[in-house]
């Protein structure tokens, strides 16, 4: 058995414990998230999120030491995570966009090495990553539904090209 299905497992056995029009409204948004997280590029908007938040943490860290000594460091740290953090929300709620979104996480990842440590470099390579994915992303096509035509009533005169133009 996989470990995704003993997840799911586990999830359906707690969500049994429920009432049953609790579980049928959990199963329903379940259901729109995942029709929502369908339509866009989810985990490289997700991991571009994280990674933010990440590469956030290491100059709040040491903010109140360098903010003593005053250096701009800190604040270009910041701004870098703050891109990264919001290239990712972006591409979330813009999957259009997502390419776009994509090369700007990628870009606030590998500067913010400079500013941030890059957020002890993890935060840097799932930065990476997560704005790979988003660039890699394809958005789907519409599924398009043909209708056929009717056939036609057969009191009609059909008239074929050898008959000639009357």
């Amino acid at each position: 058995m996989s470990l995704r299905s003993r997840f799911v497992q586990a999830g359906l056995f707690v969500v049994g414990l429920f009432p049953e029009p609790i579980q049928r409204r959990i199963f329903a948004r379940t259901d729109r998230f995942n029709e929502w997280r369908e339509d866009r590029p989810f985990w490289g908007g997700a991991l571009l999120m994280f990674a933010g938040l990440l590469t956030a943490w290491a100059p709040i860290q040491f903010s109140l030491e360098l903010a003593l000594i005053g250096s701009w460091w800190t604040v270009a740290g910041l701004l870098f995570a703050v891109g990264m953090f919001l290239s990712g929300a972006f591409a979330l709620s813009r999957p259009d966009l997502a390419r776009y979104f994509g090369i700007a996480g990628i870009v606030f990842s590998l500067l913010s090495l400079i500013g941030a440590l890059g957020g002890y470099l993890v935060g840097m390579f799932i930065g990476v990553f997560g704005g790979n994915l988003c660039l890699a992303w394809n958005q789907p096509e519409e599924q398009t539904t043909f209708e056929t035509e009717t056939a036609t009533d057969p009191s009609d005169e059909v008239q074929f090209s050898w008959e000639g133009d009357s």
